[in-house]
Order: C-alpha cells, then structure tokens, then sequence
C-alpha cells in the first residue's frame, strides 16, 4: 500500500510542473495541457490538504506562521495563474475560466489582508475593488498623461521587488535555492525570501485582476453562437458528414462539382423554383484560385520604366526654379567645350561689332544730322512730344529733298542721252572721213577696224551707253548691203 502523499510532497510537486510550464513547454506543444492539468490538480490538492491540517486560521497573526509554511500562502495565486492558460473555443468557456481565475486571485488577497500582509497601498487597492470589481483599474482612466505615469510607477515597483527578491536569493544566509526545504539556511534571511516573493505576488494579482476586467468587457460583446451547447469544429464537421450519408443533403455551398452532379433531375422545377443547390460559376477549385490572389492589379511596370515613359511622353515638367539659375561649373580639361564657347564668344564680337546701333538708326543719320531722340533724356512728356514732332517734320523733308535730286537727276540723264544722239548723227551725217568720199560714210567704208575706230573716238567718253550705240551701229552696218568706196 502506498504511503499517502504529504503536503510538502506535493507542493514541491506542482511548483516543478508549474516552472516546467514556463520555461520548457511551447503552448502549441501536446503535452502543454497534460502538464497543465497536472498541476492544476496539484495545487488543489495543496489546497485539501491545507485545509485538513488548518495550517492557516483567522485568529493568528504573521508572528504565528512558521518560516516553512509561508509558501503555502502562494497556493491560489499559482492556481488563479495556472487556471487563466487553460485553453477554451467557445466565449462562454472563457467566460467561466475567467470567472473562475478571478475567484482564486481574490482568495488570496483576503488571506494575506487578514495577516496584514498587503502594506497600506495594496491595501487601499483591495478597498478600492471590493467596492466595485468589474471596474477595478490600478491607474486613472480619465487623463492620459496621469495613466501613463501610473504605469510607469507600476513597472518600476515589479521591477524593484523583483530585484529584491533576486538580491535575496543570492544571499549565502539563504542557503541552496534548489534545496526541497526552501533554502536550507539562515531562517531570518529564508523568512525575508518569502515575504519578499509574496510581495511581489500581490503586485502581480492586483495587474491580473485588472486584465481580467478588460478581457470580461470583450467576452460580453460576443455574440452568442448558434448552438447552445459547446462544440468543437471536428464535431460540427462530422455531424454535417452524418447528416449527408442519411439524405444527400448539406448546408454548406461550397461542395465539390462532382457531388452536385450525382443530384438526378433537373435542377428547376417547371414553376422556377431551385429543386437543388447548384451554382452557375465553374468549380470549387476555380473558385479558390479566384480568392487566393492579390485583390487589386498587380504593377506591369517598375518605378523607373513609368518615369521613363512619362519623361519621353512630355508628362515630366524639368527645370525651372531655383536649379534653372544655377551656371553649371566649367569642366578644365575638356578642352573641345572651352574651344567651342571662344568661337561662339569671337562669333559674337564679330557680329556686334559690325552690327550696331548707329547702323540700325533712322534716315536723319544717313544725312548726317544728330538724331533727336536720347536714352539719357530726362525731359517731362511735353518736350518727349515736341522732340516727336520735330523729328516728323525732319524726315518729311529728307523725303522731299530726295525727291528733287532724283528728278534733276533724271533730268541731267535724258539731256545727257540727247546730247550723244546728236553727236552720233553728226558723226554719220558727214559722209567717209577714212576716204573723204561723199557717197557712203565711215560704217560703209572697207576698213572696218578704222571706221570703228573713228566712231569709237567720235562718241564722247563720258557716255555710259557708248557701248550700246556701237553694237547697235555694228548691227545696222551689218544688215545694210555693202557698198565698197570707190578708191
């Protein structure tokens, strides 16, 4: 027969699967709810057995509680702790692991009050949520910037106590942490490790009692499911299979093609109503390959091929701005584009050296006469439009002036042309001067070298059509028949 398990036994049991928990185990891994039922067990067993040997009672004070029996304190905090991972699929099922969480925390507050253990601030806290627990919180939410140095003062007092506790377990007073005895060495220094510990555990149930309240606001906004009682998917999935072997038919849409078509008969019955669940699109496989994409267009181009095609297309308004102002620094060694820009410059000295202002000037410059018009005149409007007027009247008379010299010039031209007729006919009038015949003048004469050049000495130099007469006289010698002198 197996001797019956005592208290120490099995709390140092269940703090080994309850540190297993949190170091060892993945809470995806299977025998993470073993191990957690394990030591949910072990904690309540703790609590049996406490309750049967009546360590705890109202009437003792902190002075009474052996060093060794301190830890027990810790029993339904761990337990409250263990309870808030079980895993639930249903609101209602966490809604009763928290319930059931909260419980344990509060039962533990209550002890540790009625040993004075809690210090004036937590015990403020428990007052505070006695009155009101669903609306317990340890920091203001009315002003932010209060809440957030609430929190910070929250972290820095964990941080502090858990610093502490570290401290003290480093203490060589306190012996061998791992020791089943809890130490094993000074019993003051052991007795501080504990308290210290317990300390610690208030601060974190009072932060877990105020999660608890967030997470029972958003359990009371879920909806309520469908079917009353709780149900997992594997088991809706194979009640749906059952109902489909009994009469062929299933609330789900989304069966395959092939099971629609083992369906006989048509698919609407001859008033238009639907005899069977059919569906107009092609399978379920096309169907899934429709929801598993990207739900918008996918890019056909990159980035810099769409700037690219935008600057060719114009889209790309460039320069401009600041950077337009901006002269581009010379580059030294080419010596092409510095060749180049001195051409261009000696290019342009050349043009305007020979095109200029003077050049580009009114017809009063040709003449000679000052132009009545200054860039530096800084006379009032009234001598602007007299100097305009003058200037009018100026050009008004070149205009006139350039039209007599040109009449006289016309003039002198025709006086000039009759003159020479005249002198021409009395050249030709005179008969032969080469042979001092009387019969037949110089253009009939046999020595045509001679004659043309008596004409050409005839005709006054000054005229400018000496050349047109004596190709007109050479023609008209030409067509007239000859007739020889007689000498």
């Amino acid at each position: 027969m197996d001797d019956p398990k005592t208290l120490k036994s099995v709390f140092a049991e269940a703090e080994d699967r309850r540190l297993a928990l949190e170091g060892a185990f993945e809470v995806t891994d299977p025998n993470y709810r073993d191990v957690l039922s394990s030591a949910i067990e072990d904690y309540t067993e703790c609590l049996e057995l406490i309750s049967q040997l009546r360590i705890f009672s109202p009437n003792e004070s902190l002075e009474d509680i052996s060093t060794s029996d301190l830890p027990y304190l810790l029993v339904h905090y761990h337990l409250a702790e263990l309870i808030q991972k079980v895993h639930t699929t249903t609101p209602q099922g966490r809604k009763a692991i928290v319930d059931r969480s909260r419980e344990r925390y509060e039962r533990f507050l209550y002890i540790l009050d009625s040993y004075n253990l809690l210090g004036p601030q937590y015990a403020k806290m428990l007052e505070t949520y006695s009155e009101e627990p669903s609306a317990f919180t340890t920091t203001p939410s009315s002003d932010p910037a209060a809440r957030r140095n609430a929190k910070i003062a929250n972290f820095k007092a964990e941080q502090g106590l858990k610093q502490k506790l570290a401290y003290l377990h480093r203490n060589p007073a306190y012996g061998d942490p791992d020791a089943a005895d809890g130490g094993g060495g000074d019993e003051e220094v052991v007795r501080q490790v504990h308290l210290a510990n317990i300390a610690l555990s208030v601060h974190l149930a009072f932060q877990a009692l105020e999660s608890i309240n967030r997470e029972a606001e958003i359990l009371e906004q879920a909806p309520t499911p469908l079917i009353p009682q709780a149900s997992t998917v594997e088991e809706d999935e194979r009640r749906r299979r059952d109902d489909l072997k009994q009469d062929g038919y299933s609330d789900r849409l989304d069966r395959p093609f092939k099971r629609l078509q083992s369906f006989n008969g048509p698919l609407l019955s001859k008033e238009g109503r639907p005899t069977q669940p059919f569906t107009i699109v092609g399978t379920r496989q096309d169907l899934a390959k429709q929801v598993f994409r990207p739900g918008h267009n996918l890019p056909t181009m990159s980035i810099e091929e769409y700037l690219e095609e935008e600057r060719r297309r114009g889209g790309i308004i460039e320069g401009g701005g600041e950077a337009s102002g901006r002269q581009p620094e010379p580059d030294e060694d080419n010596i092409e584009k510095a060749d180049a820009a001195t051409m261009k410059a000696r290019a342009w000295d050349e043009y305007s050296s020979h095109v200029t202002s003077p050049q580009l000037n009114t017809m009063a410059d040709k003449e000679g006469k000052p132009s009545t018009s200054c860039p530096n005149s800084t006379t009032t409007d009234d001598s602007k439009l007299a100097a305009s007027t003058d200037k009018l009247e100026i050009k008004d008379t070149n205009d006139s002036e350039e039209a007599e010299a040109k009449a006289k010039d016309d003039k002198k031209g025709k006086h000039d042309r009759d003159s020479e007729v005249a002198d021409l006919d009395s050249v030709l009038s005179g008969g032969c001067s080469i042979c001092g015949s009387e019969d037949h003048d110089d253009l009939d004469c046999e020595d045509d070298d001679d004659s043309m050049y008596m004409m050409s000495t005839a005709l006054p130099p000054s005229t400018s059509n000496s050349t047109s007469l004596m190709s007109t006289v050479k023609g008209g010698r030409r067509g007239r028949s000859r007739r020889g002198c007689s000498k």
